[in-house]
Formats: C-alpha cells, structure tokens, sequence
C-alpha cells in the first residue's frame, strides 16, 4: 500500500472543500471548485492509516478515526485552523466516527467488537455496548434526529440500536461477507449495506423506527 493511498474522504457540508485520510496517517483538507481541487492543509497526529472522518454540521470541526488507536477532533476555522482540538484513546483499531446530530457525542467503532459513545468535550467514554459477539464492527451511521443508529460488521450482520438505550432491536441477515458500510437513506426508509461480497443490499425501516411526519 502506498503511503499516499486515500483510505477516507468526505465532503464538507457546504461543498466547498473535501477531506481526505490517508494509510500514511495525514488528514488533507482540499478547496474544490469547478475545475479546481488544490490542497490547503496537511494534518499530521495520527500514527497509523485514517479510516474514517466526519464533519460537524457548520463545518467548523472534524474528526479522524485511525488504526493507531487515536480519534482526533480538528479545527476548520479561520480563528484557528487545520489545529488538533482534542484526542481520544483505546486499545483498538478505529474504523468508523460520527458525530450524533446534535453534536455533544461521538459513536465509534473497530476491532474492539464495541460500540463506543464519547463526550465531546472531555473525550471520556461515556457508554460502551457490544457491538458483536464475533466480529470487527466496521461501520456506524446515526439518523437525523439521533432516535437510532444502524451497524454493520465482520460477522455479516446488519443491526439497528436505539440510541439513548444502547439497545439493539433489529438485525439484518443476508450478507455473505463482511458488511464495510451502513447508510440510512434521507427520508429514512431503507438502510443500504454494502458487503465485502459485492453485494449491496436495501432494507426496508420496521415501521418503529420509520420517521413520522405528523
């Protein structure tokens, strides 16, 4: 693998800029604009391959996930850019972040087979599931007002948690091989899973969890 290999990327919520994580364990922030993509910072922290980044709602801030064990919050403002905000630590290999909506929690996830919530502020474990009996959990996404999450992990599962209990309610069976990535669909519907088998499959939302619009 080369040091240069990108190894996660998102967009920032207004579209103006991308962040990438590399295996050689740099955050790059790029400026994008129609037939221009140039890079305006380089963040170097994290000791191992970034897997994952997410990006507060106003663009403000970020998080990377690594290999290393580290979780780092960063900096996206004029008033203090491109700097490391906070840190968090755990024996484990990270392999997704994201923020819960309103922005006062992370959810991680890794080799550790944990599902863990963190405060933002202080970076303390606030609560810790199991995310698996037998497998790495590779994947997190949180619904839009924070009700619930969906996982998916190395034991091929897919698997749908009340947020505020930590409690699992549903699980997905289908896949063959690894399930790398979980997203829940804008009008929360379906869940969409994608495999290490290439299978990609779409779930319909049990009718609890689906979004009300009374």
């Amino acid at each position: 693998m080369s040091l240069l290999t990108p190894t996660a990327a998102g967009p920032s919520n207004d579209g103006k800029r991308l962040l990438s994580g590399g295996a050689d364990g740099q955050v790059r922030v790029w400026a994008i604009s129609k037939g221009t993509q140039v890079m305006i910072a380089s963040m170097k922290e994290h000791k191992g391959p970034v897997y994952a980044i997410s990006i507060k709602a106003d663009d403000t801030e970020c998080v990377s996930a690594s290999a290393d064990g580290s979780c780092i919050t960063w900096s996206l403002t004029d008033a203090a850019p491109f700097v490391r905000v906070n840190a968090l630590f755990a024996a484990n290999f990270f392999k997704s972040v994201v923020y819960h909506p309103d922005e006062s929690q992370l959810l991680t996830c890794g080799t550790d087979r944990k599902i863990t919530y963190w405060d933002v502020l202080n970076m303390n474990a606030i609560r810790i599931i199991d995310g698996s009996e037998t497998a790495d959990v590779n994947s997190l996404h949180v619904n839009g007002d924070g009700r619930f999450f969906v996982s998916g992990g190395a034991d091929k599962k897919v698997q749908l948690w009340n947020y505020d209990e930590g409690s699992k309610y549903y699980e997905g069976i289908g896949h063959s091989g690894s399930v790398n990535t979980v997203r829940i669909a804008p009008d929360e519907g379906y869940i969409l899973s994608v495999g290490s088998e290439g299978g990609i499959y779409i779930w319909k939302m049990p009718t609890d969890f689906a979004r009300s619009d009374e």
